[in-house]
């Protein structure tokens, strides 16, 4: 926890680039409050290089093959559990809680 533009995304962002060079993980998966939300983590991956899919939706399997991985609102997760479980046992996934 800590303050606003206090560099939590970033540093999320550094610890995932860690576990996917190391092969640790496949893919990441963020999940986050709001729509918005889901926006600036997108564009906060890009400039390190990571391509997150933010207009995922439940309708998906799984995210296109040219992306690191998706970021999704916590409501989402909840009305589809299951896809997300099946895509996250199918891939070694990091998953970030924002």
């Amino acid at each position: 926890m800590a303050t606003p533009a206090a560099g939590k995304t970033c540093f999320a962002i550094r610890v995932s680039h860690d576990f996917l060079t190391k092969r640790a993980a496949v893919r990441m998966l963020v999940v986050c409050p709001t729509n918005h939300l889901r926006a600036q983590w997108s564009a906060a991956a890009g400039t390190f290089g990571f391509q997150l899919d933010p207009a995922f939706s439940n309708e998906q399997i799984c995210e296109a093959a040219d992306y690191h991985g998706a970021v999704v609102t916590y409501q989402q997760v909840c009305l589809a559990l299951a896809i997300f479980q099946r895509a996250c046992k199918a891939k070694k996934t990091l998953v970030i809680l924002d």
